[in-house]
């Protein structure tokens, strides 16, 4: 009951989608399991920004209508989906209700009338033009995903023989992204090798342990919690981090390019969201995404499905203490509805234009 009273009276737009949504008892759910494992921390600012974003849609929607974000909170618990289940809600729910507040948002999902999980997560209305908008995760680091995956290995070692609160160091040389490290740790016996050397300690390793990823050189430790030496941290170049970047953006156009297509070529936003908290994204700055994004953009009437013609650009969000940031890289060469411009876009959006 404790979970219940401080959901109810800390977090009540949460309460009340969750009282409505009509999910399994509270405790069995990723949105329980968050709430007491924030209450231990004392941590509970993610929380504080879900009910932000759904205060202020609850408004104008019903809960059911945004069982797809809510659905990844509110559906039974799969330990490998935490994290991931945490973002995606607090991801799209930023995003729909940072339109919202703007006056752009037009509706939810897109086409109209699809179903579940349709292609286009909403539509803007900009002067007489509707447009489909398809929200990105921009918080995915493969630092994070480097350190979890390690992580697998050292917890039940260090369960075994008792070592005492700990934390993983992880520093590296080279590009560490979601698409390089992050996809390749897992492969050519990586880990294995990693636990291999582990089982041989009954504490904590006096030395570190070096290995590379794909080009990327890594060097882990593992620290007692409470030390202040060895953080992690490295060195990459922009330049290749640029690269990768552009590479999962290229993916993106490319796969919301052919949803497009098929609905009558209709012209579509991409917008990626970073949370405030995610310092470790990929995505480092709004420079970094403008150059990901701008070389793609550079190529795109190569790319399939006519995405030179019907990708109108992508949107950087980020949510700070006192206002969003919201960074637009459009590009005039896309086929724009309705004779919209990416001025009179950017004065709706109430963001920085660079034309791309």
């Amino acid at each position: 009951m404790e979970g219940l009273a401080k959901l109810k009276n800390e977090f009540p737009s949460l309460y009340r989608a969750w009282a409505t949504y009509g999910c399994s008892e509270l405790k069995e759910t990723w949105l329980g399991f968050l709430l007491n494992q924030f209450s231990k921390d004392g941590i509970e600012f993610e929380l504080a920004q879900l009910e932000q974003s759904l205060e202020q849609l609850l408004k104008r929607f019903d809960v059911q209508e945004l069982q797809d974000p809510l659905g990844s909170l509110f559906g039974p618990r799969i330990e490998s989906q935490q994290e991931k289940a945490l973002r995606k809600a607090n991801t799209e729910l930023c995003a729909l209700a940072e339109f919202e507040r703007l006056g752009t948002l037009e509706g939810l999902g897109w086409p109209p009338n699809f179903g579940d999980n349709p292609p286009f997560d909403l539509q803007v209305r900009a002067e007489n033009a509707v447009i489909p908008v398809d929200i990105k995760d921009a918080n995915g680091s493969g630092l994070s995903i480097a350190q979890n995956a390690l992580d697998e290995i050292v917890r039940p070692w260090a369960q075994t023989n008792n070592v005492p609160p700990y934390r993983i160091a992880l520093h590296y040389l080279g590009v560490i992204s979601q698409r390089s490290v992050g996809g390749s740790i897992r492969r050519n016996g990586t880990l294995e090798q990693f636990g291999e050397w582990l089982a041989d300690y009954t504490s904590i390793p006096p030395e570190p342990y070096k290995f590379t990823v794909e080009e990327t050189s890594l060097t882990v430790r593992i620290v007692l919690a409470g030390s202040i030496r060895h953080q992690s941290g490295g060195i990459q170049g922009m330049n290749p981090l640029v690269n990768v970047l552009s590479e999962t953006f290229e993916d993106h156009v490319t796969d919301k390019s052919e949803h497009a297509n098929r609905e009558n070529k209709t012209p579509f936003l991409l917008v990626y969201v970073q949370l405030p908290g995610y310092g470790s994204s990929d995505i480092k700055t709004a420079h970094t995404f403008h150059d990901a994004v701008y070389r793609v953009s550079q190529r795109a009437n190569g790319l399939k499905h006519d995405a030179g013609r019907l990708w109108m650009g992508s949107v950087f969000f980020h949510p700070k203490e006192m206002a969003t940031e919201r960074y637009c890289c459009l590009r005039p060469a896309a086929s724009w509805p309705n004779g919209l411009k990416p001025e009179e876009l950017v004065t709706h959006l109430k963001g920085t234009l660079c034309t791309i």
